[in-house]
Order: structure tokens, then sequence, then C-alpha cells
């Protein structure tokens, strides 16, 4: 173990002094690059895999014998049900999404059609305005009469 701490601290410092070396780069491919590849393509599905198959490996068909049937087709279901609620999870999920989003654009594709009918408010409010007059006593087209 301290064999493997003492090579990992020169990389590191082999990738972190010297990067232009081909130790480094070497290293820098070998130590972060694939690992980052592999991770990439890991998907959930594949934890499901390891889930089921790793207690099957291990003990071989004696995990069936030893508990039965009835014990493996309850571990079936309850894993179906466990990836039923993780999909349905997923699916809520996936339509939040989808529907900030069509929110959101139909924000921006409706923005327009405010602006113009802003417009056409101020303008019909600006021709109210003209015709009303300043003083509230007198009525619009009256004569004033003088007593």
């Amino acid at each position: 173990m301290i064999v493997l701490t003492g090579f990992l601290l020169c990389a590191l410092v082999a990738m972190l002094m010297f990067p232009q070396t081909d130790f480094a780069r070497l290293c820098h491919q070998q130590l972060i690059d694939r690992p980052v590849f592999w991770l990439s393509r890991f998907r959930t599905h594949h934890l499901v895999y390891v889930i089921v198959l790793v207690p099957l490996m291990l003990s071989g068909g004696e995990f069936l014998a030893l508990l039965g049937p009835e014990f493996f087709a309850a571990y079936a279901m309850e894993l179906a049900i466990y990836i039923d609620a993780v999909i349905f999870g997923l699916a809520m999920s996936v339509w939040e999404t989808v529907r900030s989003a069509t929110s959101k654009v139909t924000h921006l594709l409706r923005r327009p059609l405010r602006i113009k009918s802003a417009r056409r408010k101020r303008a019909a409010s600006t021709n109210r305005t003209k015709s009303v007059p300043a003083n509230d006593d007198d009525r619009p087209g009256e004569v004033a009469i003088a007593a």
C-alpha cells in the first residue's frame, strides 16, 4: 500500500511540475483519461446487474437451492418494483423539465405580442387622456353659461 501511495504521489508531482514530459502524459492518460472514459460509459442499469448477478456468481447454484425459488422470485419482484419506482421518478423529472422548458419558450414567444398589446394600450390611453378636460366640472361639448 505504501508503494502504491508513493507511486501515485510521484505521478502527481510529475504531472503538476512537468506536464510536458512523456511520463506525465502517460500518467495522465492512464490515471485520468481512461477511468473518466470508463465512468462516462457507466449507466444505472449496470448497477442493477451487479446487485443481481454478484450474489448468484458468488454462491453459484447454492443460492437458489439454499433459499428456495420463492425467495428468488420475491427478490426479483422487489427489484422489479424498485426499478419501476426509479423509472417513475425519472419520468416525473423529465416531465418537470419539459414543462419548465415549454413554459419558458412560450413566454419568449408571447413577448412580442405583449409588447404590441402594451403599445396599443398606451396609444389608447393617450387618446383617451387628450379628450378628457382638465377640469372635472366641465363636461365635454357643453358651453359654460355665465350666471
